[in-house]
């Protein structure tokens, strides 16, 4: 990845510019682990060590090595992914965690680790049916990924073979058939594979690899590759040659699939929260119609979501302040161009935050307007994520500022060329709440004279 980066793949976390709070943490203990100086190039870069001797220390004595080992990849995990939201990490740290807590029950662990096999790869597949429907098996889904993923170059997480890319997109037969193939593969064959005879259950670790290198080939090269440390997990889980029918291991994982088909069926929201150490995994879950519409509506054109804290605006509030995105590029980050004259913006890109390509946060679904007629109720969303981000206070900034209200609003340039300002508001939580703040005061007064005649 570090290649393909052009440099150290993982120092881009440096270019985040908002950190998501799990609610189990504490505002002032999140904010102190990602204080910390160095820790996460230490961890990122100490983690293979740590794993090397827990591997040579298999005996019984090897419990203090195995508790590190999960505290490690936990630690980083933590950080990581509550600036990318990236999923690459939750198989192995949940597996390291059954090796830790059953260092001599290598039947449950290895059970542990079937379970999350099939909840990584059903999960993702579920999600798909339950954000895109069956729509998602259309060629248009894949198409509009591929499209999106084609104007990137390698380091920009683009495909290794473009050409191969270009050929997926122009045969929709092809678009068609894989996506079919994919939600067959995640959501039929990987939960079956439960009743598989162990021996033949090699067979999901070659297929789950193939499509992690399916992807690296045709849409994202880092994406592929990002997912294949889990061929340690897939390994101890669908290899595992102990775990039949009926066996101690077996009704472990099939324990774990149960209780997240009942989570994810009684949950009014139809995806388990995106909140560590939960997910609901929904890696690209959006059709093609879903996928064009948000991109147009967030990314594409003029119109973002913004995130702020009112407190920090200045006195002309949204309007002409920069808008900062939440991962800057290279380019942008090395030429300080997200910097105004007069310091940094503390306004935030929404994209990549509420929600993006491989994740959403359930709340953030649920007023979307994503279902068949696609109806967007700017107002009302707004109305809704800020009432969340207030309650929650899980954003957070690198200056420690919690970001408590989104805006619906339209970009323009910015005259010295450094980021874009905001040019119009289309829908601001501070503003709709005033509005009702001064209606419901115009109907008391109404009131009050009508009870005073």
């Amino acid at each position: 990845m570090s290649i393909a980066d052009k440099g150290d793949f993982h120092s881009r976390l440096s270019r985040y510019t908002i950190a998501t709070r799990p609610t189990i943490l504490p505002t002032f203990l999140f904010q102190q682990l990602h204080s910390i100086p160095y820790i996460y190039p230490i961890l990122c870069h100490g983690l293979p060590f740590i794993f090397y001797f827990t591997s040579y220390n298999l005996n019984s004595k090897s419990i203090p090595y195995r508790l590190a080992a999960a505290i490690f990849i936990t630690t980083y995990h933590l950080i990581e992914s509550s600036k990318t939201a990236s999923h690459r990490d939750y198989a192995n740290m949940y597996t390291s965690w059954a090796l830790a807590l059953f260092p001599n029950n290598d039947e449950i662990s290895q059970g542990i680790a079937l379970g999350i096999c099939i909840l990584l790869i059903a999960g993702s597949g579920y999600a798909k049916l339950i954000v895109g429907g069956t729509s998602w098996m259309h060629s248009t889904s894949l198409s509009s990924i591929l499209r999106t993923y084609s104007k990137y170059s390698l380091s920009e997480c683009g495909p290794l073979f473009p050409s191969l890319n270009l050929l997926l997109r122009q045969h929709p037969s092809m678009s068609t058939g894989l996506s079919t193939l994919t939600i067959l593969f995640e959501c039929v064959l990987v939960p079956c594979c439960l009743f598989l005879p162990s021996k033949y259950r090699w067979i999901m670790i070659l297929t789950s690899i193939g499509m992690h290198i399916g992807i690296a080939f045709s849409q994202s090269f880092i994406i592929g590759i990002a997912f294949l440390p889990n061929i340690a997990t897939y390994c101890y889980g669908f290899g595992a040659t102990s775990i039949d029918i009926n066996t101690k291991g077996w009704w472990v994982a099939m324990s774990m699939v149960f209780v997240w088909c009942i989570a994810t069926y009684f949950r009014r929201s139809r995806l388990l929260p995106e909140n560590w150490p939960l997910t609901p995994f929904a890696l690209f879950a959006w059709n093609g119609k879903q996928w064009d519409s948000l991109f147009d509506r967030f990314k594409r054109g003029n119109t973002r979501l913004v995130v702020y804290n009112p407190t920090y605006l200045a006195s002309n509030g949204l309007i002409n302040e920069i808008v900062t995105p939440n991962c800057c590029t290279k380019k942008e980050f090395c030429n300080n161009k997200i910097k105004d004259d007069d310091g940094s913006s503390n306004i935030y890109n929404g994209w990549e935050l509420l929600m993006g390509e491989t994740f959403c946060h359930s709340i953030v679904l649920n007023h979307l307007g994503i279902d068949d007629n696609m109806y967007f109720s700017s107002k009302q969303f707004v109305t809704k994520i800020s009432e969340w981000m207030n309650r929650s206070r899980r954003f957070i900034s690198k200056d420690g500022i919690e970001m408590t209200n989104v805006a619906y609003v339209v970009l323009g340039k910015n005259k010295n060329g450094k980021g874009r300002r905001i040019e119009k508001i289309l829908a601001d939580h501070v503003h709709i709440a005033a509005d009702n703040e001064r209606s419901t005061s115009c109907v008391d007064s109404t009131h009050q004279i009508r009870r005073s005649r």
